[in-house]
């Protein structure tokens, strides 16, 4: 039964010895109760309590500015602790509850107290404790129950009429039918007692009626529970760059009614290129480096990429591989620039045309395999056999375009270079 007086700042002390009187300083004290310890007094200059196990296993009971804290049995005292009017705070196996005192009632974790000793949490083993406890659940205090296996199935409705009533991340599994739920419950979804990863949609189809629900909350949804949804433009796209990039979004899953990209959206569209659906981008301006990455997917609508050869520098090297047509128009070539497709199989069409203006653009369609040919200053092109060779005229001189592995060319005999693949 010692008194204890606490050095200013202190953090460590345990209090051993049952009915010990602990004193604070003028800094911020932090105590721990061993296990077993009973009927300790800690006054209102020690602000934080700690114990060893969850907040389950206590119960609480406020006497004017006095805390009194008891096991689950409500009689066996482990502490009272004076409150003064900036609050303190109780640990319960690493978890922080506030204390508070509010025109004159006492609060732990945002549970009011009276002057009985009463849990502010109650405990339910899983969905179907929840299920059997269905009536009691609206009488219960908000941020008041846990629940030891959250995954809800028979539950589902009373869960989801009480939810303020749960803890934070107490649902862990959830099934959704499709977005008519979604909405339907979109406070719930919106609540911090579903945990992230949580939701299962059935049919994972979003329009209208739900989006706003959903990228709000992408995080809460397991991964690739969006499989359709429909963004308007690159504006929306820009301002759904976090949901998009989350795992939640399905690939192949994304229709935009707008498909043209520039700055504003293109480093999200890139990112998350195998998110669209097929031919959804209807106009961007890619560097070499990025066309090298992005070519091989089909959400590049036909004539809908820009190569622009001086981004990264005026030698563009574009590799190109795979089996997806990418329809391009290189801008911005200029004298002795150097373009060398490479890494491409198979019998493959290249149709490239020179424009009017000082004919500096090549325009082709590549999907594998290379040919050669020389596009000359009146706008032909000729086939030049096993050179590798491919030329445009820049409105001065004569540039080279290298084509490897050539296998085949056809033409004709106008400003169109054709090479197929089959």
């Amino acid at each position: 039964m010692a008194k204890v007086y606490l050095t200013s700042g202190a953090t460590s002390y345990v209090v051993a010895n049952t009915s010990d009187s602990v004193f604070g300083s003028t800094g911020t004290e932090t105590i721990s109760i061993a296990s077993g310890v009973t009927a300790v007094t800690v006054d209102s200059n020690t602000e934080t309590v700690a114990f060893g196990t969850a907040l389950s296993n206590y119960k609480f009971k406020q006497t004017g500015n006095v805390l009194s804290i008891y096991d689950t049995d409500g009689t066996t005292l482990r502490a009272t602790v004076a409150i003064d009017d900036n609050g303190s705070t109780v640990v319960f196996d690493g978890v922080s509850c506030n204390v508070a005192i509010t025109s004159g009632v006492m609060s732990v974790d945002g549970i009011d107290l009276t002057s009985s000793a009463t849990s502010v949490v109650t405990v339910y083993a899983n969905d179907a404790a929840v299920h059997t406890a269905a009536a009691d659940l609206s009488a219960k205090a908000d941020n008041s129950i846990l629940i030891t296996n959250g995954a809800i199935t028979t539950s589902q409705t009373e869960v989801l009429a009480n939810i303020t009533k749960f803890k934070a991340d107490q649902i862990t599994a959830i099934t959704l039918a499709n977005e008519a739920a979604i909405h339907a419950a979109a406070t719930a979804v919106a609540d911090d007692a579903v945990a992230a990863d949580s939701i299962t949609v059935t049919n994972g189809t979003i329009t209208a009626t739900s989006q706003t629900e959903v990228l709000a909350n992408i995080t809460k949804f397991k991964a690739n529970q969006v499989t359709a949804i429909t963004l308007a433009d690159e504006t929306a796209i820009h301002a759904a760059a976090t949901q998009i990039a989350d795992d939640a979004v399905k690939a192949d899953s994304i229709t935009v009614t707008t498909g043209t990209i520039t700055a504003t959206s293109q480093t999200e569209v890139l990112a998350n290129i195998t998110k669209f659906k097929a031919n959804q981008v209807t106009a961007i301006t890619l560097s070499e480096s990025e066309l090298n990455t992005a070519n091989n997917d089909d959400t590049f609508a036909t004539n809908s990429v820009t190569l622009d050869a001086n981004a990264g520098g005026n030698d563009a090297v574009i590799t190109l591989v795979g089996d997806d047509d990418v329809l391009f128009t290189i801008s911005n070539l200029a004298n002795s620039d150097t373009i060398v497709f490479s890494g491409l199989t198979g019998t493959t069409t290249f149709a490239a045309a020179v424009d009017s203006d000082n004919n500096d653009h090549i325009i082709g369609t590549i999907n594998g395999g290379s040919n050669t040919g020389t596009i000359d200053a009146a706008g032909e092109w000729t086939y030049v056999d096993s050179t590798a060779t491919l030329s445009y005229w820049d409105g001065a001189t004569i540039q080279d375009i290298i084509l490897t592995g050539v296998t085949s060319v056809t033409g004709d005999a106008s400003a169109t270079l054709s090479i197929f693949i089959s």
